[in-house]
């Protein structure tokens, strides 16, 4: 992979090759904003983040905009964009997965890299060449190879997609994860991540880790009320699977 920066754009453009002889260019949102660039795909997203992702929606079950962290990330331009090429499409997992690795090289490198403001780093990578009828699908399933990778970093990933029905945190029947068209966010994590590493969903082996590379993260600079519902959530994960290796000797 080969990655440089525009100088011209003051680090606010970084190129990559990706495999396949594909290619993105990873752009600051503020850049963006201030050039009305007329690539219709990055239109439609930014209009998303402003018409969506940063105000509040009466279905959120809380108080707030949709993602509080993205008013502040695109104040201080930490908010960064790309789009994958779309002169193919992208119909496999393991092509999905190969992309977000590159991307998230990338990431790291990306600015800020250290101080408080790295809290807010964020970039959005767009695939729109995935078809939409195999989007759910696909995007999910690669979701879930990639997490433990990017969770082990200390990061987080969201996965999004038309017609995306998780649920929300707040509002089971609220579903805050569609989007335009596929894409994927990394992000740091953050103190209040325990619920989304604690999800019944992921298998308890794979909650051991999440859980154990969160404690780790953060150490000392957890709240006591954060502190003890990740190690209460650890014990238990670690209970189911005392329970399963139990279960699978007996049978």
């Amino acid at each position: 992979m080969q990655i440089f920066r525009d100088r011209r754009f003051h680090s606010s453009e970084m190129a990559i090759n990706l495999d396949k002889g594909r290619s993105a260019i990873i752009r600051n949102a503020h850049g963006i904003a201030k050039q009305r660039d007329t690539d219709p795909t990055l239109l439609s997203i930014m209009d998303w983040i402003h018409s969506y992702v940063s105000r509040p929606h009466p279905e959120l079950g809380r108080s707030g905009v949709v993602c509080p962290y993205v008013p502040p990330s695109l104040r201080i331009g930490s908010l960064w964009i790309a789009v994958v090429d779309n002169e193919a499409p992208i119909s496999s997992v393991n092509e999905i997965c190969e992309i977000l690795r590159r991307f998230l090289i990338a990431y790291e490198s990306l600015e800020p890299l250290e101080g408080e403001s790295l809290e807010l780093k964020a970039l959005i990578i767009v695939m729109d060449s995935i078809p939409v009828a195999m989007s759910g699908d696909l995007v999910r399933r690669a979701h879930a190879v990639m997490k433990p990778e990017v969770v082990n970093k200390g990061l987080m990933l969201g996965e999004f997609f038309p017609g995306n029905r998780s649920p929300g945190l707040h509002n089971p029947a609220f579903f805050p994860l569609m989007s335009p068209m596929p894409l994927f966010i990394f992000r740091q994590m953050v103190i209040n991540d325990v619920a989304f590493l604690n999800k019944a969903s992921d298998p308890p082996a794979l909650r051991v880790g999440f859980l154990t590379s969160y404690l780790s993260r953060f150490a000392n600079k957890l709240p006591e009320e954060k502190r003890t519902e990740a190690a209460h959530a650890l014990e238990r994960a670690q209970f189911e699977v005392g329970s399963e290796m139990s279960a699978d000797r007996s049978g």
